[in-house]
């Protein structure tokens, strides 16, 4: 707070009455703030909102509309609970011209200096044993991120009982990596084991190879050829297993619906794989040309408290756009409660577009987070950057 009206006041050259007014302002909303929590979280929400933007002219803009200076006479008396009447307050005594860099004056005031360890900080990449600085790095490490788990589900003690298997896309690479990242996307959201198949043949990308152990060339490929699984691993909120594994857990202990594996073995693979795991899952939701939306609250299935809000509104007609509220599909209690969701590769259950086009979030920290959870952590594996770093 004091490098904040330190800074602040310098750059604004108030005058003396309105300064007067603006300490005490400053000096009454810090005791009341260490009483408030969600002073911290507007704090948090608003730096999130607006993460790509450096400046804001606050002076009329959507953000600070003209309030007299009437209603903010009797200072000591302001509900300090809702900070976005705080932030008006100070850009009413802005001149109409004044830009103030919304993102580094939220954070300096919540956060105050930071270790490095506690900083947003550029990712590493190692190729051959050692550390390299290369422009491929696009990916971060950002604190907080790594133990983050989905608000809006009892997942902390159940994913070991709620599972999402899928099928590779039947499409080119494109295709089979935009299904990926949205299904990491709702896998996560969701709670749930994300279950990664076993390879198998990816269209157009057939040419025999030896894989590290591999004593004989073959031609599949899969998740673990292109992306780091063990990095994924890392992710408290996130659970990852293997095929066979879950077919020993869950097939042929008979978890699933009674109903035994091929060949009663942990080993299935191909067309026989595929339809067993269709045959016996409890949800295979038909995703073709739909998004799915989640709410901001745990249980709010119908979106009845979500949809209340006008700000939610706003951002899902924007997310939206023309496709409109029939092709929306809700995170229900069917959804939540199912033992096993399994996305099939056949044409009505294909997912055809980009994660941030696909799942919508009505919390928008949600929204944010799961950007950068595919941007941090769904990215190839190092062998692949290493080699785009090495041609560059």
């Amino acid at each position: 707070v004091a490098e904040f009206v330190t800074t602040e006041l310098a750059a604004m050259k108030l005058q003396h009455g309105v300064l007067l007014t603006f300490l005490l302002f400053v000096l009454a909303s810090f005791f009341f703030f260490i009483q408030h929590e969600s002073f911290y979280r507007e704090l948090h929400i608003l730096s999130q909102r607006f993460p790509m933007e450096s400046t804001l002219h606050l002076q009329g803009s959507k953000l600070a509309p003209k309030y007299t200076k009437e209603r903010y006479q009797n200072i000591l008396n302001i509900d300090m609970s809702t900070f976005k009447s705080n932030l008006r307050f100070i850009s009413n005594h802005l001149s109409t011209d004044s830009e103030v860099d919304i993102t580094s004056l939220i954070r300096s005031s919540s956060s105050g200096d930071k270790s490095d360890e506690q900083k947003e900080r550029r990712g590493t990449l190692t190729c051959n044993g050692k550390q390299v600085d290369s422009e491929v790095i696009y990916w971060k490490i950002v604190p907080g991120d790594s133990t983050y788990e989905s608000p809006i589900t009892p997942h902390h003690g159940e994913h070991h009982d709620r599972y999402i298997t899928f099928e590779y896309d039947g499409g080119g690479w494109n295709n089979v990596r935009m299904s990926l990242e949205s299904l990491i996307v709702v896998a996560h959201a969701m709670g749930r084991t994300l279950v990664v198949p076993p390879q198998q043949h990816l269209y157009l990308l057939g040419k025999p190879h030896k894989d590290k152990d591999d004593k004989e060339e073959h031609d599949e490929m899969g998740f673990a050829d292109f992306f780091d699984v063990a990095l994924l691993e890392s992710h408290r909120g996130f659970h990852v297993l293997h095929m066979e594994d879950f077919l020993r857990r869950e097939g042929v202990t008979g978890g699933l619906h009674g109903r035994l594996p091929p060949g009663n073995s942990s080993d299935a693979w191909g067309q026989q794989l595929w339809k067993y795991l269709q045959e016996v899952a409890d949800e295979t939701p038909a995703w073709l040309g739909r998004h799915i939306v989640f709410p901001s609250h745990p249980g709010d299935f119908e979106m009845k408290r979500a949809l209340q809000n006008a700000s939610v509104l706003a951002r899902l007609a924007r997310f939206e756009g023309d496709r409109g509220a029939g092709s929306r599909a809700l995170y229900d209690s069917r959804l939540q409660q199912a033992h096993h969701i399994h996305i099939p590769g056949d044409d009505a259950f294909r997912i055809l577009q980009h994660h941030y086009a696909f799942a919508f979030f009505a919390d928008p920290d949600m929204q944010s987070f799961y950007r950068r959870f595919v941007r941090d952590y769904m990215r190839y594996k190092d062998d692949i950057q290493c080699a785009g770093a090495e041609l560059l």
